[in-house]
């Protein structure tokens, strides 16, 4: 918003003052944009990238914010940052896909989903009505304009006639939406308008109810919803729901009824019930941080429980996170910026365009006011995080969108663009076509289900792509994680989960000692001492493929190999005497350890370590003592480290049980700190 006001000339403002405040914020939105678009690319270089922080980055920003300012398209490295890169970045699949989405705008994505959704033989309605029946008169005018330009332009209203059957009240209805502008708001005309709906009730003309609420306001309907409940014992919606439960239309009719944000809910809530999870992505990657929130009230008040809860539970793990944090993050100024955003639309909806609102003495007051607040939030978080003063020039934005051709209110040469000042156009960042993110990471993905693995034939994974590979290393790593995950808790102390994968076969092939230590740390990123699997696998596996790929392994072939050889030492261990598959033997050896660990630092002195072995009742001599401790790996000053211990420890107690007879072990409880005795 502050580049689209300061391209405009101020000579005429009611306030004089406002255009170098715009500047300034302006200027603070660019510092914070660079400041943290060099942090993303510094991501790049490491192999485990840091999640948490590229979602408060990218989800605590307007799309505005992100489309304008933070993605960049340069010849320069250090600056350039673009949809695809986010993308890639994150491992593309859905997860990338829905956050390089959120950087594109509104009206950019809305083309895109209607030409997807009208490429086919025929249309995708459900798709076309997520996004026409949540669109105002305004915004169906916008997304009317934008798809008749750019470089594959196409009238929609045509395209639409092309693809829906003659005569079909599907037909009807769409073209009856795309033309609609809600104009009928006659507070006097509510109850001849219900008195219409209930005759045409009961004549069962379907068609003749679709064309009589079409062009009602959105006032006028919950005036005629009122109407019917007092006059007729029932609202529009329970119409709506007995007259069209068994047509096509039934759902999109109802959320034509409901003002934008309640449809939204109702959208969010139809797509998550039907698990339709690239639906969902698409719908709220549409919308802004704003237009989400105020449906997200809705949707507590309907299904008494948040939209953040929806979308962590059915996009799960990082995904399901960054929708959550699209809801809740606030963007750096508080969402200033989208305060008047808003405030201009609602006066461009009635004819008056942002010149002539910077014109006016009491709309050039409220917009300063939220300019004035807009700068006090920038500046608190310029400080806290210590972000300085951006090196490139900020660019310009495009003033088209606030700007009316046919409006009211004074009108004035004076206002110039300066982008076309002396018929030349001021040079700016790149920012991709719609037919160039058509072509990016939002495009369609071929992802392979879990369900489907089981039938997937060997071909040796040549023509794979890298969603079909990352399903197949999560699902092997899947398989070897919930054997010893026995409370299905999904997680596991770090030292019980790394001593599990220290043995596989596939850690020895893709990765140096260094690269699993530096995975190790990345894993228990908030130091709490346990893993959360689902918080790591797919980085682990992104970086496996990676890893394996350069060493010229073919995914599909070694994950295949590597299942057959894990299945034949399981049977193996198995059928040995000493087998036992407890996992919380490894909870409490762990717990055991660190009690005698009295540094903090994973070494224990040799004769704490003589201590505790003496009391873990392990049935061995005084001799066999010391030549155990030295398998371990000394450390240089009698210390004995717990990670190189650990495993040996576990191969031993696994020989000492047995299927005839139990062993008792004597050991430690963290919390209590009190010995007891476990048996195996």
């Amino acid at each position: 918003m502050g580049a689209t006001a300061s391209a405009l000339e101020s000579e005429g403002w009611a306030d004089e003052g406002l255009k170098p405040l715009i500047e300034e914020v302006e200027q603070m939105q660019w510092n914070i944009a660079e400041h943290e678009r060099r942090q993303l690319i510094e991501q790049k270089r490491f192999m485990f990238k840091g999640h948490e922080a590229i979602q408060q980055i990218i989800c605590g920003k307007s799309k505005r914010q992100l489309s304008q300012h933070m993605i960049l398209q340069s010849s320069r490295d250090d600056v350039s940052f673009t949809k695809k890169d986010l993308s890639d970045l994150l491992g593309g699949g859905e997860y990338g896909r829905f956050m390089s989405r959120l950087c594109a705008s509104a009206q950019q994505l809305k083309k895109h989903d209607i030409h997807v959704a009208t490429s086919g033989l025929g249309a995708d309605l459900e798709s076309l009505a997520y996004i026409l029946c949540l669109s105002t008169p305004v915004q169906m005018d916008e997304i009317k304009k934008i798809c008749n330009e750019g470089k594959d332009p196409f009238d929609l209203q045509e395209r639409m006639n092309s693809k829906l059957k003659e005569g079909s009240i599907e037909r009807m209805f769409f073209i009856g939406v795309l033309n609609s502008k809600r104009s009928n708001d006659d507070e006097g005309d509510a109850n001849n308008i219900a008195s219409q709906l209930m005759e045409i009730k009961s004549s069962g003309h379907l068609s003749d109810f679709v064309k009589e609420v079409l062009d009602l306001s959105y006032d006028q309907m919950e005036r005629v919803s009122r109407e019917l409940s007092t006059s007729h014992d029932v609202t529009l919606e329970q119409l709506v729901n007995r007259l069209f439960h068994d047509s096509p239309i039934h759902g999109y009719l109802g959320m034509w009824i409901q003002r934008p944000t309640i449809a939204l809910a109702m959208a969010v809530n139809l797509a998550g019930m039907t698990k339709h999870y690239r639906t969902l992505s698409d719908i709220v990657t549409r919308h802004d941080k704003d237009m989400l929130q105020k449906a997200d009230f809705e949707y507590r008040k309907m299904y008494s429980h948040g939209m953040d809860e929806v979308l962590k539970r059915e996009f799960g793990g990082n995904h399901g996170k960054a929708a959550a944090h699209w809801l809740v993050l606030p963007c750096p100024d508080n969402g200033k910026e989208l305060q008047i955003e808003e405030f201009i639309r609602e006066y461009m909806a009635k004819g008056y365009d942002l010149k002539a609102l910077l014109e006016w003495d009491e709309s050039c007051e409220q917009i300063k006011d939220m300019f004035d607040r807009a700068k006090f939030e920038l500046s608190l978080y310029i400080q806290k995080n210590h972000i300085g003063l951006a090196a490139d020039m900020v660019p310009e934005e495009n003033v088209e969108e606030f700007l009316l051709k046919q409006k009211k209110g004074p009108v004035s040469s004076k206002y110039k663009d300066k982008n076309k000042e002396n018929g030349k156009k001021k040079e700016k960042p790149h920012t991709p076509t719609i037919e160039e993110e058509m072509e990016m990471s939002f495009a369609a993905d071929n992802v392979v289900s879990a369900d489907h693995l089981a039938h997937i034939v060997v071909d040796e994974g040549r023509h794979d792509n890298f969603d079909t590979k990352l399903e197949l290393v999560t699902q092997y790593l899947s398989d070897l994680f919930y054997e010893v995950d026995l409370d299905k808790s999904g997680a596991l102390h770090s030292e019980a989960f790394w001593l599990l994968f220290d043995h596989l076969e596939v850690m020895k092939m893709a990765y140096t000692r260094e690269e699993i230590d530096e995975m190790k740390a990345f894993c228990d990123f908030d130091h709490d001492g346990y893993v959360i699997y689902e918080e790591v696998v797919y980085e682990i596996a992104d970086a496996m493929i990676a890893a394996l790929e350069e060493k010229g392994y073919q995914i599909r072939k070694t994950i295949r190999e590597l299942h057959a050889v894990h299945k034949e030492e399981m049977d193996r261990k198995k059928s040995a005497a000493g087998y036992s598959a407890d996992p919380q033997l490894l909870h409490y050896l762990v717990d055991t350890f660190k009690e005698f660990d009295v540094e903090g630092n994973a070494v224990i002195p040799r004769d704490k370590f003589f201590e505790m072995i003496s009391g873990m009742n392990l049935g061995i001599s005084e001799y066999e003592l010391s030549n155990l401790s030295l398998q371990f790996e000394d450390t240089g000053d009698n210390k004995i480290n717990i990670h190189d211990a650990i495993p040996h420890f576990s191969d031993l107690l696994h020989e000492m049980a047995s299927s005839h007879r139990d062993h008792w072990i004597g050991l430690i409880d963290k919390n209590s700190r009190s010995g007891f005795w476990y048996v195996c």
